[in-house]
């Protein structure tokens, strides 16, 4: 009803006269408050202010930095729905809808690379799966993770592209340092990481540049962004390796080694010049407070040096290359330090035309090499390090004899000999030298995909001077090393190439070469020496006897003091801890050391030290006490349940609301829910004698207002309006 009745065409109302108040008495677990509780229906309780209509999307666009460069968000239907340009600092901000459907693809074109001074290569791509990022960094590694994720679905997942950072990590990090920026695409640019960011990014560009500019000299007809797209499906299968492109692969890993060594030398050229100097430049543009660093001073990792490494020694199981070989031996240091300072000591203007000239030739070649070189790469997961067993049969010869030298290596595709023997040697042999004026030195190189290893033997030449003699060889032992005071025991011994033996310590004078002697009983532990002297020197060795004592038996042991009795402890709950009106209860209890226990408060009686019972119903907050005793003393526990309840009265009317007096009162109606004027619930109270009553509520605000009604069923409007929240 609206709160009034029509009757005989007379619109009469029931007025509440004596009825200004609905009361709430207060009886809700935890209320603590016996008051009444008002609010301002306008401001309903937790109210939120309205989410905002944008969010703030930001990252950084460059391989080298590119400034200027048009940064675009599609959503997940492929609308374009923001737009914008990335700063002098190739940094971007875009507005963009939070009603957006997600994943988000952003992209960045055109721009002026702060390196090479030309435009982004390809268009630049990153994913955002949510609005709790709000960054999405542009660069030719997050475009790489991210077509390799589209390889393995239309629309990729965040752990889609987590798999393709670990592939990257795995096999072409560049150098980079995963540790200081766990997530490329999404986590911030700072001065921590900015400059190995630059590098490897740059690095990874030019590999993708030099590997374009050869392949375009075979014909081949692929843009930069095919090119990046077919690598990246290539990526997906687990590792670049010619599973989507034998000729697109073999020419990228070709040229990803080139720039790892340039990159270890220190000396990085981009499009044909030395990019050193221009890298800080770009890095100091972006990030000032960088000035003091220099990308030169940026550590060589480990992770650089056996990219490099692995990606040579599959070019070394096609190519006969002197330059490859070389290399891959001085990547196989056992130290990153000794590879590093190798390398930069090696490192010229001649071998970085090398590696040009192998990078244009792999994409030149037939389809007979670059199927070896991908069966070579695919390979190369299993692959273990190569062994060389390498021996010569004299290492001093008098001048004019020769030596034969004999080896056998594993794991390995090719050996090369070198020093006073060269050019290329079976896997296993045996070679004989000419005869030897002076002294020589034979060095052997072997190769395999899992590294190269190194092995030299040096001959001395000229008159074999006599062997220095050989020292004594001495030996003396004991039939056992432990004693008792009645015990015995033998000592032995025997010398070679000796001419005298005396012994000292716990026996003294001169011994034969060899013998044995029974010697005891002992009153203490004693240490016995032998020496020998021969032409070689002295040579000197002992023994020591330990004296053991007789065991005295162990004294009675006293008995043990009694214990002291276990304190009392016990554990006392309710469950549940709150319950409605005239609800029950579970008491629960558990004790230790106890004997006894009664109980006291809202129950009464001698108890068991340990079991449940159930109490009510209840009506309001009640106590419940619990005391037990044993020999370790007493403990008390107590637990209050708490009743969630509302009491509510009323007065009732005695007149209309015109005045007229009431006369035929028939019950009322309580009205509650949980929302100020949404009553769910309607209790009809028939009785118009009653003027209170108890509500079992749940937790949760209550809202509550009541109407009158007389014996033809015409009804008040609602009265005031009370409220209370129960925990």
């Amino acid at each position: 009803m609206s709160g009034s009745k029509y009757v005989a065409g007379r619109k009469t109302v029931l007025r509440l006269g004596l009825l200004p108040v609905l009361a709430l008495m207060l009886a809700a677990c935890g209320s603590g408050d016996s008051s009444e509780e008002r609010r301002d229906p306008a401001q309903p309780p937790n109210a939120s202010e309205p989410p905002p209509a944008v969010f703030m999307l930001e990252g950084s666009v460059g391989d080298g930095p590119i400034i200027e460069a048009d940064v675009e968000v599609f959503d997940a239907d492929g609308e374009r729905i923001a737009a914008g340009t990335s700063d002098g600092s190739a940094n971007y901000t875009i507005e963009v809808p939070t009603s957006a459907s997600f994943p988000l693809r952003v992209t960045a074109s055109g721009g002026t690379d702060l390196v090479s001074g030309d435009p982004a290569d390809f268009t630049f791509e990153g994913w955002l799966f949510d609005p709790g990022h709000q960054r999405v960094n542009l660069s030719p590694y997050t475009t790489l993770a991210s077509q390799a994720a589209l390889c393995l679905r239309s629309t990729p997942r965040a752990d889609d592209l987590a798999l393709m950072w670990d592939q990257l990590s795995d096999h072409l990090s560049m150098g980079f340092d995963r540790a200081s920026m766990p997530d490329q695409m999404h986590d911030a640019v700072t001065e921590a990481n900015a400059a190995g960011l630059v590098y490897a990014n740059e690095g990874l560009g030019e590999a993708l540049r030099r590997t374009h500019r050869a392949l375009v000299q075979t014909g081949d007809s692929l843009s930069m962004a095919e090119l990046v797209s077919e690598l990246a499906c290539d990526l997906a299968g687990g590792r670049i390796d010619g599973t989507a492109g034998e000729r697109q692969a073999m020419t990228f890993n070709a040229a990803v080694a080139a720039v790892q060594v340039e990159m270890m030398a220190g000396a990085l050229y981009v499009n044909g010049q030395n990019a050193m100097s221009v890298l800080d430049s770009a890095l100091h543009t972006i990030l000032p407070e960088t000035s003091e660093q220099s990308i030169a001073d940026l550590p060589v990792r480990s992770a650089l040096i056996l990219e490099a490494r692995d990606r040579i020694a599959v070019l070394n199981t096609a190519l006969d290359e002197t330059l490859l070989r070389d290399y891959a031996l001085l990547l196989d240091k056992d130290r990153v330090t000794d590879s590093v300072s190798a390398v930069r000591s090696r490192f010229s203007a001649e071998d970085r035309n090398a590696f040009n000239a192998l990078i244009e030739q792999v994409a030149l070649s037939d389809d007979s090499l670059l199927n070896l070189l991908s069966n070579s790469s695919r390979e190369q997961a299993n692959a273990v390090p190569p062994m060389i067993e390498f021996s010569v049969s004299d290492y001093q010869v008098e001048t004019g004899e020769t030596v034969t030298l004999q080896w056998e290596s594993f794991q390995t595709e090719h050996c090369e000999a070198d020093g006073d023997w060269q050019g290329a040697r079976s896997l296993e042999g045996s070679f004989t030298s000419e005869p030897l004026q002076a002294a020589a030195s034979f060095g052997l190189t072997c190769s395999g995909l899992g590294g190269t290893q190194r092995r030299n033997l040096t001959v001395e030449v000229g008159d074999v001077p006599e062997p220095e003699p050989e020292p004594p060889a001495v030996a003396l032992w004991a039939d056992r090393e432990t004693v008792g005071p009645d015990d015995d025991f033998v000592l032995s011994w025997d010398a070679s190439d000796a001419d005298s033996c005396t012994g000292s310590g716990a026996w003294n004078g001169t011994r034969s070469l060899s013998g044995s002697q029974t010697l005891g009983p002992l009153s203490e532990s004693q240490q016995y020496i032998l020496s020998c002297i021969g032409q070689g020197g002295t040579t000197t060795t002992s023994v020591y006897i330990e004296f053991v004592a007789p065991s005295v038996p162990d004294p009675e042991p006293e008995p043990d003091p009694e214990p002291e009795p276990d304190p009392v402890t016990m554990q006392f709950s309710a469950s549940p801890a709150a319950v409605g009106y005239e609800q029950s209860t579970t008491l629960n209890w558990s004790s230790s050391g106890a004997e006894s226990c009664t109980a006291s408060g809202g129950w009464s009686g001698d108890q068991p030290t340990s079991g449940s019972r159930t109490v009510g119903p209840l009506t309001e907050d009640t106590t419940f006490s619990l005391s037990c005793s044993g020999a370790g003393g007493d403990a008390v526990s107590m637990t209050t349940v708490s009743v969630r309840m509302a009491s509510l009265s009323w007065e009732p009317p005695t007149e209309y609301m015109d005045g007229t007096p009431l006369t035929d009162l028939a019950g009322y109606r309580l009205h509650y829910g949980n929302g100020s004027g949404q009553y769910q619930t309607v209790l009809d109270i028939e009785d118009p004698a009653t003027t209170n009553v108890v509500l079992s509520l749940q937790a949760g605000s209550w809202y509550f207002a009541i109407t009158a009604y007389d014996s033809e069923g015409r009804e008040s409007p609602h009265s005031n309006e009370v409220w209370k929240s129960i925990d």
